[in-house]
């Protein structure tokens, strides 16, 4: 059995925020020493969550059996907040008071929930 085989198959990583995919991928690569590192999917560096890594040339030739599975986010909306980039990242450039706006968002928040296809 080759070395690359024996390092072969998925690698499932729950990705904080702030590294982009790539960044978890090529740290994969270095500790690993394979070359042929691949995601099933890109999370935004501001997201986190689950990161699913094929290791070696064969697992990612089975990248498209992972691309069209079922996938559930989850978000949090903060309201009253604005930052330059609207981006939770930035600091804060102003704050504003829940008004009737804010509930009207609230409640087309609540029409969200659910399953999207």
């Amino acid at each position: 059995m080759s070395d690359e085989q024996e390092k072969s198959g998925l690698l499932l990583i729950n990705k904080p925020q702030g590294p982009t995919s790539h960044d978890i991928v090529d740290r994969v690569r270095e500790i690993t020493g394979v070359e042929k590192v691949g995601h099933t999917g890109t999370l935004d560096p501001q997201a986190s969550g689950l990161l699913i890594l094929l290791v070696s040339r064969e697992a990612t030739k089975q990248q498209n059996k992972f691309l069209n599975l079922r996938k559930e986010y989850e978000a949090i909306m903060k309201l009253g907040e604005e930052t330059d980039t609207l981006e939770e990242i930035q600091e804060f450039k102003e704050l504003y008071q829940q008004d009737e706006k804010a509930e009207k968002l609230i409640n087309l928040g609540k029409k969200l929930e659910g399953v999207a296809r």
